[in-house]
């Protein structure tokens, strides 16, 4: 007898055949759509979760007693007279200044003994015994030891610094000069370090440790203007979070992605331009401005980090010297800054100038009246020191055949270019010293958001017959571009698509289709058929002069006459 089904006998759900298979669902469970980019988006979501979470796990909160133990490692760095330990005064003045009545009777002693004790300046007597492996002159560590000195001298006015017998007040007297003299170099020259994700973040600190605690109000408001250049700096070459410009210096570290770079919490704070989370809870800039109580970002400069509508920003900084120019008695110095003053060695020193042929005698001067060719940055030149026999024109004829190579750290004039919309930026120094050898600086970028990027290192750059080769570099892995091309589908943005694809290529002279001409100025990639190869190999391989970015020429653009010039 067959069975009838009926009402009891109903397969459950989810568990029938045919339609019923995709009608009846587990209770709560919802249906699946299909979407071509739902798997690329889920891995999206996915990623961004895990990094979310990492970044959690990281933030969280470890109460460590303040006692002396605690700052253990930084007192043995101080006391050891090692590089950058500037930044860790700068940063014990920070809690000295804020936070010093809370502090413990025997953290309180051991941070003043530091700071009575710190070598503030090269000029400053180096203890018997002690090799002084501070380096001073860089942009950022100029204004941090002399924001670190200014601060010292008035905590401690009438009392004796231990490495010079110079009492506080005379410590903030002579440091208050040097910052005038730094903040008037910047708004006239701009920054040698340009548009640094590195050293930025340590210019901001101490200008924003001056603008909270300086004593002196027109001091103040001098470090809070150029504390507004720098973030306007930062602003115009913002994009989705990334700091993606050229740079004067820059690590691969730092810029593979935009959550390594060390402004990337400091942007964050500021802009709120990504949503990708906070990667650090030491991150000092981020620290400062967020405890800052007198200053505050200029709500226009963070409008022009978030907007999106095409821009174009020309700067130029810095001023010009050419270390493989003909030798003379008597160079012509840019702007009446001489070559020969010893008050200019700061001025020089930080453009990485030291072994430029007009420097080179005014060098040697100076390592030998302050005693610094035994620190670790300048003893590999003593061999260098003992050929020339002491003869300043052996000396500087030296110095100017092997400048292509001697000068691999020099930061000269540069013309910056960088372009902006919605989708991409682009950003370029134009032309910058062709046929030398370079170190650290970043001569182009483009970017797509906060991990699709493409860079040119300087590191990887060569001299060669005149020609300027860098290596390039994937950076996005497959798992990235896929992601990214996920997002871009969910947008429904088929050129940013095109894009994401064209990453893939990467390893491949790079094409430029006529997406980019419309995203670009006009007149920016006139340079032939639209669909022209701009080849970036060797020069062995007889591609052109120019190495141009892999998004277009921008060096066609003229470069602006001011520090900044913005259209």
């Amino acid at each position: 007898m067959r069975r009838r089904r009926g009402r009891g006998c109903r397969d459950p759900p989810g568990r029938g055949r045919g339609d019923d298979r995709r009608l009846h669902r587990a209770p709560g469970r919802v249906p699946r759509v299909r979407d071509r980019g739902a798997r690329p988006r889920q891995r999206l979501e996915r990623d961004r979760a895990r990094r979310a979470g990492r970044a959690r796990r990281r933030l969280r909160v470890r109460r460590v007693p303040v006692t002396p133990e605690a700052f253990a490692p930084t007192f043995a760095a101080i006391d050891g007279f090692d590089d950058t330990t500037d930044f860790d005064v700068l940063y014990l003045l920070n809690l000295w200044y804020g936070y010093r009545d809370l502090l413990p009777e025997a953290t309180r002693d051991a941070i003043e003994r530091r700071l009575l004790a710190f070598k503030y300046w090269y000029t400053e007597p180096t203890p018997e015994g002690v090799v002084d492996d501070k380096w001073y002159w860089s942009e950022n560590h100029r204004i941090i030891f002399h924001v670190d000195e200014y601060l010292a001298g008035h905590a401690f006015p009438g009392e004796t610094f231990t490495n010079d017998g110079r009492t506080g007040a005379e410590h903030a007297e002579h440091a208050e000069r040097l910052i005038r003299e730094w903040l008037e170099e910047k708004v006239r020259f701009g920054f040698s370090e340009w548009h640094s994700d590195v050293y930025y973040q340590k210019d901001v600190t101490p200008l924003l440790t001056l603008v909270e605690f300086a004593p002196d109000e027109d001091l103040a408001n001098r470090a809070a203007m150029v504390l507004d250049l720098v973030l306007l700096d930062v602003a115009l070459h913002l994009h989705r979070g990334n700091f993606g410009a050229t740079h004067g210096r820059s690590y691969m570290k730092d810029k593979s992605t935009a959550l390594d770079q060390d402004t990337f919490g400091l942007a964050k704070l500021a802009f709120d331009d990504t949503d990708e989370p906070y990667q650090s809870r030491t991150d000092p800039g981020a620290v400062l401005l967020a405890r800052a109580r007198r200053y505050r970002v200029p709500p226009v400069i963070a409008a022009i980090a978030r907007s999106d509508e095409p821009m174009k920003d020309c700067e130029h900084m810095n001023v010009p010297l050419d270390p493989q120019a003909p030798v003379t008695d008597d160079p012509v110095p840019p702007y009446g800054i001489a070559f020969d003053d010893p008050a200019n060695v700061p001025f020089w020193w930080e453009r990485g100038a030291h072994i430029a042929w007009q420097l080179v005698p005014l060098t040697i001067e100076t390592l030998d009246r302050h005693g610094l060719w035994e620190s670790k940055f300048f003893s590999p030149f003593r061999p260098l020191r003992d050929a020339v026999g002491g003869d300043p024109d052996v000396a500087r004829a030296f110095a100017q055949s092997l400048a292509p190579v001697l000068n691999l750290g020099l930061l000269s004039e540069v013309f910056t270019c960088t372009y902006r919309d919605r989708h991409v930026m682009l950003s370029t120094a134009q032309d910058h010293r062709p046929g030398m050898f370079g170190e650290q600086y970043h001569a182009w970028q483009a970017t797509l958001d906060e991990h699709a990027d493409r860079v040119h290192h300087a590191p990887e750059e060569r001299a060669a017959g005149g020609h300027r080769v860098a290596r390039r570099r994937r950076l996005l892995d497959r798992h990235r571009v896929d992601a990214a091309l996920g997002a871009a589908r969910h947008r429904g943005d088929p050129r940013l698509c095109t894009r994401v694809r064209a990453a893939r290529t990467a390893a491949r002279p790079v094409l430029v289709p006529r997406l980019h001409a419309r995203l670009l100025p006009a007149g920016a990639l006139r340079r032939g058929g639209d669909r022209r190869a701009l080849d970036v190999r060797p020069p062995g391989r007889r591609v052109r002069r120019a190495v141009v970015d892999a998004a277009g020429a921008l060096a066609r653009a003229r470069p602006g006459e001011g520090v900044h010039a913005t259209g």
